[in-house]
């Protein structure tokens, strides 16, 4: 059993980084997102083709459900599938715990 240690502590590190290094990311998926939309100077797209705030923020929005939303999902999902519940019967719960975390 001595030889599985070191195996173990290394998932549990592993664990630990992705546990924080995913929300920083989407963090940044997001910041990067927002920020694309430049606003400075005479000859950005917004001065020559103005967007309503509306639109950018649904554009927005589904942006983050598209991309972290979803998988976040599938993933919740399959995690449900291995360990053996019916997806189906906690499929509300998921979706509302997926919303809730984006």
């Amino acid at each position: 059993m001595a030889g599985h240690e070191p195996t173990f502590a290394a998932a549990k590190t592993i664990r630990g980084a992705v546990l924080v290094l995913l929300p920083v990311t989407w963090a940044l998926l997001v910041a990067r997102s927002v920020q694309d939309e430049s606003l400075v100077g005479t000859r950005e797209l917004w001065l020559t083709r103005p967007y309503h705030w509306s639109q950018l923020l649904v554009s927005k929005l589904l942006f983050m459900t598209v991309y972290i939303g979803v998988p976040l999902g599938i993933a919740k999902i399959v995690l449900l599938h291995m360990a053996a519940t019916p997806v189906m019967a906690n499929l509300p719960a998921v979706l509302i715990n997926t919303a809730c975390t984006i």
